[in-house]
């Protein structure tokens, strides 16, 4: 089988065959693509497959790139080689969705964030999109009441199985992991930092995260403001606070001591959290908010803590910081979960059968979870899902979907303004 990947310039300099060791500097999308493809031509040397990008300093000696000035040129040469594209819908636009229609390519949409209703709306439609790939229960179950349910199915994020625990716990380092944008939720955390040195007085905050997101004027908007939490009685950044940029491969050995890690304590946006995710791996407590696709990736009170607020932040890592017997049985549960959950061994074999069975089915099984109800509304769609079926309408509306139409015309008429 010929496959397709494409995945989008943000210009920096990365060899994806580091992809299958950990992440070398590309934001979580991306990684996924890179380790997804990478293994899969590792695993699988049957499958034919080429990575399509417009980014000259991407480079890999495992997978076949062929770089393109824009979508629409590789969408042309796709007609003539492959069988099957797969692409992330944050990396497309409107006129890729004709473009494929009207070429009658086949392909595979790998959902990563919530859908917007354009989007929403041509993959749902188009015949040629055979299949839709969620990366999380959560996210899969926000579509449960509407008709893309039908193509849809759930694979889970995928790290390295090469991920070590930690071998120095015996430490007060806090590390949040992120980009620093208001919906990674960097603020909570800056909000608590004072009261938790209160109760912890040598506890250390290392910063990982910057500029893969977002337009420098708004992130230092963004910095400036959660530095005001974070300033000294002479108004300088705190000594115990350290900004450490956007790290690659190197945060092997720097995770090797951490004590707690903190991803996103707002929650907004998030549909898997991977910073989550390879936190745990390293045996590392994490604390973050209590919801959305957080709920999937970290088990509260068995491989860290999902909170709500300021007051619950401070209190889920000063817990962390100063209870040794919890952090350490917390570390031990957390590698455990995510070595059965997110490693190559459980994922790549998901998307091989996809490629090669699933691909084919005119529906799919439905995979909805009768867990955590109240969670973003979740028991709403539950119930307009069972009227649907109980009346057989074919085509009603579904909550998302007119959610979605609303903030869409808004936006439309902003724009107007």
């Amino acid at each position: 089988m010929k496959i397709a990947f494409w995945i989008k310039s943000n210009e920096r300099k990365i060899n994806l065959d580091e992809c299958q060791f950990g992440n070398p500097g590309l934001g979580g999308t991306q990684y996924e693509i890179g380790i997804v493809s990478t293994l899969l031509k590792l695993r699988y040397p049957n499958l034919d497959i080429t990575l399509y990008t417009d980014n000259q300093r991407i480079i890999s000696e495992i997978i076949d790139l062929v770089y393109v000035k824009s979508i629409y040129e590789m969408i042309d040469l796709i007609e003539r080689k492959h069988e099957i594209l797969i692409f992330t819908q944050t990396d497309v636009n409107k006129n890729f969705y004709c473009r494929i229609k009207e070429k009658d390519i086949n392909a595979i949409a790998w959902v990563h964030n919530y859908l917007l209703y354009e989007e929403y709306k041509f993959i749902t439609e188009l015949s040629q999109i055979k299949k839709v790939i969620f990366v999380g229960q959560q996210l899969y179950d926000y579509y449960c009441d509407s008709n893309i349910i039908k193509k849809s199915l759930i694979i889970n994020n995928c790290i390295p199985s090469s991920y070590k625990m930690r071998t120095n716990a015996d430490t007060k380092k806090v590390v949040y992991s992120g980009a620093l944008i208001k919906q990674k939720g960097f603020h909570i955390l800056a909000k608590a930092w004072k009261n938790i040195l209160k109760a912890v007085p040598d506890a250390e905050l290392y910063v990982l995260g910057g500029g893969l997101y977002g337009n420098e004027k708004d992130l230092s908007a963004y910095q400036d403001y959660c530095n005001c939490f974070l300033k000294d009685s002479d108004g300088n950044l705190m000594s115990s606070v350290k900004y450490m940029g956007t790290m690659g491969n190197e945060k092997e050995e720097f995770y090797n001591s951490i004590r707690v890690g903190v991803s996103n304590p707002t929650g907004k946006t998030e549909t898997f959290c991977l910073s989550a995710v390879e936190f745990q791996a390293h045996g590392i407590p994490v604390v973050t908010y209590n919801g959305y696709g957080l709920i999937d990736t970290v088990d509260d009170k068995k491989t860290g803590y999902r909170i709500k607020g300021v007051k619950a932040c401070e209190k889920a890592i000063i817990r962390l910081l100063c209870d040794n017997e919890v952090n350490e049985k917390l570390s031990r549960q957390a590698k455990k979960f995510v070595d059965s959950q997110f490693t190559p061994d459980i994922i790549i074999p998901q998307w091989y059968s996809l490629l090669k069975e699933k691909i084919e089915l005119e529906e799919m099984v439905d995979l909805f979870s009768y867990d955590n109800y109240k969670d973003n509304f979740k028991w709403l769609r539950f119930l307009n899902r069972k009227v649907k079926e109980l009346f057989k309408i074919e085509r009603g509306i579904s909550i998302q979907e007119t959610w979605n139409y609303f903030k869409y015309k808004v936006k439309k008429i902003r724009n107007k303004n």
